[in-house]
């Protein structure tokens, strides 16, 4: 049975998303990560029903106000905070110190306002464990929580192995981000590219680089993209219909 300084060992070796670490600073607990592992945005971690804790002196922190005394501590720079911006973009730490700049309701991911009228945002955020120890300290003597046997998450893309690893389903793939991901291609190239494959090649490689080499199907891929195509012909078709017309003499 792994002790509680064995799981914390573990823990602090670790990155934890987004949504792993806010649930870590309202609740305090290594079942809390645990349960956050698979969720993308503040929707998923509503549904947790997580219990705000106070480990210090002072309130606690609600999952309301958790992103913003995420942010607050990353801006005092206690916490660096990493994610992938643009067009195959890697892994670098996010510019949280322009004002403007906040978590976004619906999903854990960044935008300033000139990248948010665009779609050009900040995805795939993760945080050190560690890090977040240190500025939050967890519940004491609170009990541990057991242990299966996943592939190991990495925030740099890794090539995933079998390890002792958080528990809970499998990740899905974030296709939110994804449609995101191609919304920002868009907006860096004028457009959607002129081939629906390209654009499906393009989403495949994106899913490799989270997943560790891992993606949907081609056939799931391709689907996905040929809705977005056929959305993409709508609106231009709306817009081109909306353009006022010069009368005939």
């Amino acid at each position: 049975m792994t002790t509680n300084a064995e799981q914390e060992s573990r823990l602090q070796s670790e990155w934890w998303t987004a949504a792993q670490a806010i649930a870590w600073i309202v609740e305090g607990t290594s079942q809390a990560v645990e349960r956050a592992a698979a969720v993308k945005g503040m929707d998923g971690l509503q549904r947790l029903r997580l219990r705000p804790t106070s480990r210090w002196d002072g309130p606690p922190v609600s999952l309301a106000a958790a992103p913003a005394e995420m942010l607050r501590v990353a801006r005092l720079g206690r916490l660096v905070i990493r994610g992938r911006h643009g067009v195959g973009s890697d892994l670098q730490a996010v510019p949280v110190r322009y004002e403007q700049m906040a978590f976004l309701d619906a999903r854990l991911c960044f935008a300033d306002e000139k990248n948010r009228r665009v779609g050009l945002l900040w995805v795939d955020l993760w945080a050190r464990a560690d890090e977040c120890q240190r500025q939050w300290p967890g519940v004491p003597n609170a009990p541990v929580a057991p242990e299966t046997k996943e592939k190991s998450v990495s925030p740099i893309g890794a090539t995933a192995t079998n390890s002792t690893h958080r528990t809970g389903r499998p990740p899905e793939y974030d296709w939110e981000g994804a449609l995101t991901y191609l919304a920002g291609v868009a907006a860096t190239l004028d457009g959607l590219p002129d081939v629906q494959a390209r654009a499906a090649d393009l989403l495949k490689e994106h899913f490799g680089k989270l997943n560790g080499g891992e993606s949907p199907s081609d056939s799931l891929i391709r689907a996905k993209v040929s809705r977005v195509y056929q959305a993409w012909e709508a609106e231009k078709e709306r817009l081109e219909r909306a353009k006022p017309r010069r009368g005939n003499r």
